[in-house]
């Protein structure tokens, strides 16, 4: 009450107690507050419209007034209402006085004010009615303008649960449940409201009865008596909306029994009519589902009305799990699925029948969206009956998976194994059994099963070569999958994997590795990248002290070349070699996921001796496969290395001894270089003194023809989002903003060196640039461009696709960004443009020169109109491009112009 401004004006607790306590009666309080509600200070006056309607609002709330208050205050309180109301303009007022109506309205007698206080109001109502509104209303339910028909809904939503009902309002209601229709053209947004609203209204109805345990209203009635006739109706356009309606009337334990002990039985029996065909049956089972999952919040294990129709539910719905239609097998899987939630309604008995049917989907149907729903069934049922999943869908993809494999098959059957070069079936069991290893027991119980199932196929009976390939790299994927899936939801602890799953496959690696076939099936590039992932994932979750223990055995393994015991005494294992048979030394991919993985915390066993030798193995094996990996990790241990002596130690060696080799032969200065410029990553994003030394060393290398064009590529290297080693997720030393940085230094450098090189070497200098500027924020970008932009005209006359193609795409974008520098270049960039988009190297780069002579059309008309007829003539030959791609790009940029 302090914006009244007068202190004798009591508090909203003490009016409350006064009036309560007879002190005073509500005519005293309005005539207390009677100047602040007339003053014509705004502030003063909301701020008095306030207090009598929070007042009011208590009163009512709490009981505290009778029959005795309201006759001496009621004709009084309304007249002076209505006085306060008329023409009242602020709208912090308007908002409090039309609260205040509906408190007055309700609870005090009104009399000879109705028409009054109808007029007072209805004046902010942008309609005039003649004679009457409900006519009105119900007729623009019929419009074609959504909004018109929201709007009339809407207020005949206030009409309809007044606390005077009247038939015209429930005729109204009627109404717009018989015009229900989900098919028409624009009815989703009127449909969607009409849902929210009716749920509104049913929350609203029943709060109006708090104190009656069991009740009907008329308003309730009448959505129950017409959504009925609809599903009842041959019109199918108004059963799932009136599902929905239904639905949306579940906001109490009386409301939920009353809807599905009428509606329930009536679906169940439509559903078993013999005249019901498929269409119809599939909607009602969407009905059907709509009410089970509405029901979660207020079904009840004892008593409720469900229960006593869980057997012909389940009825209907394995009938129609058996059926031939896949929309009527994905409804009934989603039934099923929602009475399990319902706890006590189906038994596990049930329960088990149902994953015996998922099961055959898994291993029998041909429809996708059935084997998608039984997966996310299946994985679902998992977390709350694993033992059921174990013993009736596991076990049996087992004995499957065995005779996919050849191992529970005798010697006569395996060719027919081998000559089946396609195996769905096989993808399909791996999937589901990824799938449902949502549940730690689960897990535990699936992944032998697959490391089992992948050892048997890399050592047991030969299969034919892509056969084999394939089943393993589908193998490894379901493992890596379930490794992604189970620790991003901490379903199992990281160090589980530790002892069952890397240890293991990287045995099954070394074993494959040591056969030195060239069909070894582990030595794929495929296969190899998904245990990396596997192996990744792991180590990335473990513990500092866990970590540790893992890369001490895993260290020492590659280090002491120890071979698993299954290996012949002869076999010997030197992935660190050079020398070695690229099988063996392309493993090092193995021993970089888990050494750059780790946290950053992690000691890295036996680092001394480890480091030296990944720069033998980077600098002299002839796999360069092996070179990359092993720079790879070579650079994600130097950016995780503590700064200090050992560090500094370390860079200079490595240094010393890489230069040393960029003296050699052409391969030996192409290694050197590879392990040059992944050091020079690992110091760049953790930003070491020494990185400006080593990016010295590449720019110097853009000069060399024999390595300048391995040194452009590296600045793609230094600069890009790796996925394998150095990023976030793999706990990487990276500063933020380290790109903007590396280009705010480097870009002056690169544009020194371009004018001074020689012609030959410049192409290498604007490649370098192009890697350069596909990875740098646009701001930082667009305060160059001035700048950059001859060297960018200049790259677009060069033959090398690659430099085109992310040449064009900056430009591309800077047409939008820079607009103001593109149009002071147009007289060389269209006619490059037109060029290249007849470039017969590259589909890519014709379709990027095409897109942006089509985003030049967006500068100014007259900077580009010149242009208007050479370009609409020259881009007809593009129209007969032998690609279709390019032809669309080309009609699209044809009509732009």
């Amino acid at each position: 009450m302090a914006a009244l401004g007068q202190e004798e004006y009591p508090s909203l607790a003490t009016l409350l107690q006064d009036v309560y306590q007879r002190r005073k009666n509500l005519l005293q309080v309005v005539e207390l507050l009677g100047p602040s509600l007339t003053s014509t200070d705004t502030d003063k006056r909301c701020s008095a419209v306030q207090l009598l309607s929070s007042l009011l609002q208590k009163l009512v709330n709490y009981k505290l007034t009778d029959r005795e208050d309201l006759k001496p205050v009621g004709s009084d309180l309304v007249f002076g209402f209505l006085q306060a109301m008329d023409g009242e303009k602020d709208p912090r007022n308007l908002v409090v006085a039309f609260k205040l109506a509906r408190i007055i309205i309700k609870n005090f007698p009104i009399g000879l004010f109705a028409e009054d206080l109808f007029e007072v109001t209805s004046c902010y109502f942008p309609i005039d009615f003649t004679p009457f509104c409900l006519p009105l209303l119900m007729e623009k339910l019929s419009s074609d303008v959504i909004n018109a028909k929201i709007d009339s809904l809407l207020t005949l939503v206030f009409q309809t649960v007044s606390s005077e009902l009247e038939d015209a309002a429930f005729k109204a209601l009627s109404s717009i449940i018989k015009n229900l229709e989900s098919s028409s053209p624009g009815q989703e947004p009127f449909l969607s409201r009409i849902f929210i609203n009716f749920y509104t209204i049913s929350c609203y109805v029943t709060q109006c009865h708090p104190d009656v345990v069991e009740f009907k209203t008329p308003f309730l009635d009448c959505v129950i008596k017409e959504c009925c006739a609809n599903i009842e109706g041959a019109d199918l356009r108004k059963v799932k909306p009136s599902g929905q309606l239904l639905q949306a009337a579940f906001v109490t334990d009386t409301t939920y029994n009353e809807i599905t002990s009428t509606a329930v039985p009536l679906i169940l029996s439509k559903y078993n009519d013999e005249a019901t065909q498929g269409l119809v049956k599939k909607l009602l089972l969407d009905v059907l589902l709509g009410l089970l999952t509405a029901s979660k919040p207020y079904y009840k294990r004892k008593g409720s009305v469900l229960a006593s129709h869980t057997s012909a539910l389940v009825d209907v719905l394995f009938s129609a799990l058996v059926s031939d239609s896949p929309s009527l097998c994905r409804a009934a899987i989603a039934g099923l699925v929602s009475m399990v939630t319902l706890p006590g309604l189906l038994l596990e008995q049930k329960v088990g029948m149902f994953v015996e049917h998922l099961t055959s989907f898994v291993l029998n149907t041909k429809d996708l969206t059935v084997r998608q729903e039984s997966n996310a069934a299946l994985a679902f049922l998992a977390m709350e009956f694993p033992e059921l999943i174990k013993t009736k869908l596991v076990s049996v993809l087992a004995e499957q998976l065995q005779k996919e494999d050849g191992s529970a098959m005798d010697e006569e059957n395996i060719s027919h194994l081998q000559s089946d070069k396609s195996h769905p079936q096989y993808d399909q069991m791996l999937n589901t059994l990824s799938a449902v290893c949502t549940e730690e027991g689960v897990v535990r119980h699936v992944v032998p099963i697959i490391l089992d199932h992948g050892e048997y196929l890399v050592t047991g009976k030969d299969l034919e070569r892509g056969v084999l390939h394939g089943k393993i790299s589908e193998t490894l994927k379901c493992l890596n999958s379930i490794v992604k899936g189970t620790l991003q939801s901490s379903t199992v602890e990281p160090n589980y994997y530790t002892e069952v799953v890397i240890y293991r496959i990287i045995d099954l690696c070394t074993q494959s590795a040591l056969q030195e076939s060239p069909d070894c099936p582990m030595a794929t590039p495929e296969a190899l990248a998904l245990v990396c992932s596997i192996v990744r994932q792991v180590i990335s979750h473990l513990a500092v002290n866990e970590a540790e223990d893992v890369l001490h055995i895993i260290v020492s393994n590659f280090i002491e070349g120890k071979t698993p015991l299954s290996a012949r005494a002869e076999q010997k294992f030197a992935p660190l070699e050079p020398s070695s048979p690229w099988q063996q030394s392309q493993l090092v991919t193995v021993l970089m996921a888990a050494v750059c993985s780790a946290r950053r915390e992690v000691r890295i066993p036996r680092q001394k001796e480890l480091v030296p030798r990944l720069q033998v193995l980077a600098s002299g094996c002839n796999h360069r496969k092996t070179t990359v990996a092993a720079s790879k990790c070579l650079g994600g241990i130097i950016n995780k290395m503590a700064q200090g002596d050992d560090l500094t130690a370390d860079l200079h060696s490595l240094k010393g001894q890489l230069q040393n080799h960029m003296d050699g032969n052409e391969e030996q200065r192409w290694r050197a270089v590879i392990t040059w410029l992944w050091l020079t990553r690992a110091l760049v994003t953790r930003s070491h003194p020494m990185a400006q030394e080593f990016v010295q060393k590449v720019l110097h290398l853009l000069d060399d023809v024999s390595v300048g064009r391995v040194a452009a590529d590296g600045f793609y290297v230094i600069v890009s989002d790796c996925d394998d080693v150095m990023n976030q997720a793999m706990h990487a030393d990276i500063k933020m903003m380290y790109k903007q940085r590396f280009f705010m230094e480097t870009l002056p450098l690169l544009l020194k060196g371009f004018h001074d090189t020689r012609p030959e070497c410049k192409y290498l200098y604007l490649c370098a640039l192009s890697h350069l500027l596909q990875w740098i924020p646009k701001q930082v970008l667009l305060t160059e461009i001035p700048t950059l932009m001859p060297m960018l005209i200049q790259a677009l006359s060069r033959d090398e696709p690659s430099l085109l193609l992310s040449t064009l795409q900056t430009l591309y974008s800077l047409v939008f960004d820079a607009p103001e520098v593109i149009s002071r270049q147009v007289t060389s960039l269209i006619p490059n443009f037109l060029e290249l988009a007849k470039c017969k190297a590259s589909m890519k780069v014709r379709m990027e020169a095409i897109k942006c002579l089509g985003a030049m059309t967006t500068l100014e008309h007259h900077v580009v109109y010149v242009y208007k007829a050479r370009v609409i003539k020259e881009l007809a030959c593009t129209l007969d491009d032998p690609k279709r791609l390019v032809r669309a790009e080309a009609v699209k940029c044809r009509n732009e112009w």
